[in-house]
């Protein structure tokens, strides 16, 4: 395989990653997919003998697809907070652009650190990666825009009123939500059946948010959320994932994350 085409660069070690690097490299735009550093999904040899997942000499091994571009785990220091090495890699690779899958890397400022050398970048600036539910920010934010939140006292009716995950994008300027929503599988066993943790998994689509219900999350989450970022000088730029508790006085805010995470990538990509 080459990497001589166009190549992109997703950055963190998560299954959301591996699914955000599988499903670029089926792109006919993409000649290479550079992970880092990737996780034993993505194992494979050093990126200099450009062989790796998706290197096969016909469709039938590489899933039916007729394009799979390769993906080549990389071992690139990620230095906070200038991230030098990563930026030297990306200058000597010719990367197009680089996906930021990590909330962390977000949140210590890998966007801008990219974005000062010209780097194309899908992921916010670490001012936008604030939007996180566990931030006081993102918590006034939510009571200035009358956003419903869940309390840190769990609902009596928890077990009986479900979790799903919304995903928009946006360029900055404008967003464009998935027309499918995920739903958390809480209970331990199947059938719903079992003691109820934090989540097993997750499916899509979510039977329960039908095209009504996007529109209304669309208008009166989505809409706020981006459009404030925007007045406060902080436009998103990348995957704002949007967690909401469907109760029986209307959906409420679980979890506000500044990148697609996991299980929901798995889900929600193929």
């Amino acid at each position: 395989a080459s990497c001589a085409q166009t190549s992109v660069l997703v950055v963190g070690h998560s299954g959301s990653e591996h699914a955000m690097a599988w499903k670029i490299s089926l792109s006919t735009e993409v000649g290479c997919v550079y992970v880092a550093p990737g996780n034993g999904g993505s194992i494979g040899p050093p990126a200099h003998g450009h062989r790796a997942i998706g290197d096969h000499d016909d469709a039938e091994v590489a899933g039916g697809y007729e394009h799979v571009a390769p993906i080549v785990p990389v071992d690139v220091p990620l230095s906070a907070p200038h991230f030098k090495e990563l930026k030297d890699f990306c200058k000597e690779r010719a990367i197009s652009l680089v996906v930021v899958g990590s909330q962390q890397l977000l949140q210590e400022g890998l966007g801008d650190a990219l974005r000062s050398v010209n780097l194309p970048t899908f992921g916010p600036s670490q001012a936008a990666a604030e939007l996180d539910s566990t931030k006081p920010f993102t918590q006034a934010l939510a009571r200035k825009l009358n956003l419903p939140m869940v309390g840190a006292e769990q609902s009596d009716d928890e077990d009986i009123e479900p979790e799903v995950s919304v995903i928009a994008f946006s360029d900055g300027k404008n967003f464009a939500v998935l027309p499918i929503a995920s739903q958390d599988h809480k209970r331990c066993h199947d059938d719903d059946m079992g003691p109820l943790t934090e989540g097993m998994g997750s499916f899509a689509p979510s039977p329960l948010v039908d095209d009504a219900l996007m529109e209304t999350i669309e208008a009166k989450f989505l809409a706020p959320l981006f459009d404030s970022l925007k007045q406060q000088e902080r436009p998103f730029v990348g995957c704002l994932h949007t967690q909401l508790r469907l109760t029986y006085s209307g959906p409420q805010i679980v979890a506000l994350k500044p990148c697609l995470g996991e299980p929901v990538a798995q889900g929600l990509l193929p």
